[in-house]
């Protein structure tokens, strides 16, 4: 390969690229990725649902009838929900625009620009 092809290559793809292709060369030509990654693997028996279901293993939480967590509102969470449901919604830099509750989505809520609906 020619030295200055080959600066040419690292500037394009970037020294972290260069140096994963390299790993991966090297792995490919040595084994390892058909060890780690078998193409023939051996079926095992697996239980079934029944099976599982009879071996009564050990879990954190015996039945969720018994479990009981306190509901946590956080009043933030609820205050920005309530400005949802009026109409107003948090835009890419997160300023809250007015838009109503019956907005026809096709209309730039900055500039009232209205796009056409039959265009990608």
């Amino acid at each position: 390969m020619d030295l200055k092809l080959g600066f040419q290559l690292v500037r394009n793809m970037g020294k972290r690229y260069i140096l994963y292709r390299l790993r991966h060369e090297v792995e490919k030509k040595l084994g390892v990725l058909k060890r780690i990654h078998p193409t023939n693997l051996q079926f095992k028996h697996t239980i079934s649902l029944a099976e599982w279901k009879a071996t009564k293993g050990d879990f954190l939480v015996r039945s969720r009838d018994k479990l009981s967590i306190q509901k946590n509102r956080p009043v933030k969470l609820k205050s920005k929900a309530n400005r949802i449901l009026d109409g107003e919604l948090p835009f890419f830099n997160a300023d809250w625009i007015k838009i109503g509750k019956d907005y026809d989505w096709l209309t730039n809520p900055s500039n009232n620009y209205r796009y056409n609906k039959d265009k990608h």
